[in-house]
């Protein structure tokens, strides 16, 4: 019932919101903030993702210690000085603040990975590139600090491909995959190129290189001095298929080497047989001969101070059981120095005096069991032959020069071709072993040192015979040998005809097993397959994986998921 003195009362009242007047001192509090949006492109981002690498990297120390200071109850500023956020807010006063820029797509944030993940490894490499140096060299922390300076590019390039893959994926664990994989497949490029990597010494590939310009081929395996390449040699000499191509190889060899030696003493010839050495003897003698025609030979006092300096070094030495063969020389020349001491002077025949000469030769060559007097007599007819040479024309002193070379190296061929084993004998190859001695007995005092025209090429058959694996059973040979011929598909063969009783089937599968290895060997021998085995245009390139490097990879990655 209504209030007869209040006609409104039964109406109920209906309240109104007061409306809120903007604060008088802030006439755009009404109006909403509108947030810029992010800042993109790969330009940008590029340089956030190094920007929040080095704001990370310079705010890390600051941050532990911050962090130590709250764990032991000490208040500390929300936003630490030289902290992290603290880097990012002066990038941000020059308009580079990390925080303030996004990727649009995948790839932007692949490109954002890439350039932290670089920067990251650079942050781990380069300090410890600098303490490695401070520090003293062989402690614990010199060592830590060189494996994580290992290979700065190798950790920039993997840094970038792992941040790349792990930014574009949104997974720091297949980050971590690729940036590991990277050397490997960075290496993998440069062994396509070049697959062996030579082992030789810079000794042996000098050597290398005079068998080169001699002539002589190398088998890749001596061109390399690969162990493994050795070892497939060796197998190739044993194995039915094989061992006959392989003996040929090593025959074309040798007889390029002993077309080499031959060729300094004025030999054409491949093989060393004693027919080969006796013809050659006679060609020698024949143009001794020939020279000796056309020179006379004026007796001089130079002539007799050169034979008294043999007889004094050499001769008065003699055991006396060979002095008289000696003296019986100096007793003839002696009578020719009494004409010269008397004033005259004393021409003779060059053939005449060729004949003194031929027979001290002679006799020098008989002497070969004893060295004393082989020597004697040698030196004796070095010092004749020089007084002939100084008679004669300068043409014809230079064919005199030739012959003696010629000679004198055949003289040390037929040294070293009475020794030696039976096969090299009966092949009419020049020994290696035999070959060296021969050439330093020759000259002692110079061996060492170089001299003389055999001695590079001893020095080359000592490195073909060094570079050989020895022909007995070895675990490395029979591994290469299964692996050569399929590793038991011979045995296969055996195994299809009990199963199968069909031996067409078998045989087919031995006949594979046998032919393998010959296929293998074409390849190899092939001249396509020696220049890629044996180049080495790739061999300095592409990172080396170690230990050192894996560590450091490893420690960059950590430090970008620890950022």
């Amino acid at each position: 019932m209504t209030d007869p003195a209040d006609p409104w009362a039964a109406y109920p009242v209906v309240e109104q919101p007061v409306p809120v007047a903007a604060p008088q001192d802030d006439p755009w509090a009404a109006f909403p903030v509108v947030q810029d949006a992010p800042k993109t492109g790969a330009v940008m981002n590029a340089g956030a993702g190094i920007n929040e690498s080095l704001a990370n990297t310079l705010g890390m120390p600051a941050d532990i210690a911050n962090w130590i200071l709250s764990a032991a109850g000490v208040p500390v500023a929300e936003k630490q000085w030289l902290g992290r956020e603290w880097w990012k807010d002066r990038m941000g006063d020059i308009g580079a603040d990390p925080r303030n820029i996004a990727p649009a797509d995948t790839a932007e944030k692949a490109i954002r990975g890439a350039a932290r993940g670089t920067t990251d490894a650079l942050s781990v490499a380069l300090p410890a590139g600098v303490a490695a140096n401070a520090l003293r060299a062989g402690t614990m922390g010199e060592g830590v600090a060189s494996a994580l300076a290992a290979q700065p590019v190798t950790q920039a390039a993997a840094g970038a491909v792992g941040g790349a893959a792990g930014e574009a994926t949104d997974s720091p664990a297949l980050g971590l995959v690729a940036a590991m994989a990277t050397p490997l497949a960075g290496a993998a490029v440069p062994r396509a190129v070049t697959p062996i990597r030579s082992q030789l010494t810079a000794e042996q590939a000098r050597l290398a290189g005079v068998a080169a310009k001699e002539g002589i081929p190398l088998t890749p395996a001596q061109a390399t001095g690969s162990r493994p390449l050795q070892t497939m040699e060796a197998a190739f000499s044993t194995l039915p298929m094989t061992s006959g191509p392989q003996r040929s190889i090593q025959d074309a060899q040798r007889a390029a080497f002993n077309r080499a030696i031959l060729k300094r003493a004025g030999v054409d010839a491949d093989r060393a047989t004693p027919e080969v050495l006796d013809d050659a003897f006679r060609a020698l003698g024949q143009r001794f001969e020939d020279l000796a025609a056309r020179t006379t030979v004026k007796v001089d006092d130079k002539l007799f101070s050169d034979v008294d300096a043999v007889a004094k070094e050499y001769g008065r030495r003699l055991p006396s059981d060979v002095a008289p063969v000696f003296q019986s020389y100096m007793d003839d020349l002696n009578a020719m120095r009494s004409a010269v001491g008397q004033g005259q002077t004393v021409t003779i025949e060059g053939r005449a005096f060729q004949n003194v000469v031929s027979d001290v030769k002679a006799s020098a060559r008989s002497a070969q069991n004893n060295p004393a007097l082989q020597n004697a007599l040698g030196k004796l007819a070095d010092a004749l032959d020089n007084g002939m040479i100084r008679s004669s024309p300068r043409d014809v002193a230079n064919d005199w020069l030739r012959v003696r070379r010629d000679y004198r190296n055949l003289l040390t061929i037929d040294k070293a071709m009475s020794g030696g084993t039976q096969a090299d004998r009966v092949a009419g190859d020049i020994p290696f072993s035999t070959l060296r001695m021969a050439v330093r007995k020759a000259d002692p005092r110079g061996f060492s040192r170089g001299r003389g025209e055999l001695n590079d090429l001893a020095r080359v058959g000592d490195f073909i015979g060094e570079t050989r694996v020895p022909s007995s059973g070895t675990s490395e040979r029979s591994t290469m040998t299964g692996m050569l011929t399929g590793g038991g598909i011979g045995a296969a063969g055996t195994g299809t005809l009990a199963s199968t009783g069909d031996p067409l089937l078998s045989i087919g599968v031995g006949l594979g097993a046998a032919a393998l290895p010959r296929v293998v060997q074409a390849l190899y021998n092939s001249p396509a397959g020696r220049a890629w085995l044996t180049n080495q245009a790739a061999a300095q390139a592409g990172p080396t994986v170690n230990k050192g490097l894996a560590a450091a990879l490893l420690a960059g990655e950590v430090k970008g998921l620890l950022d």
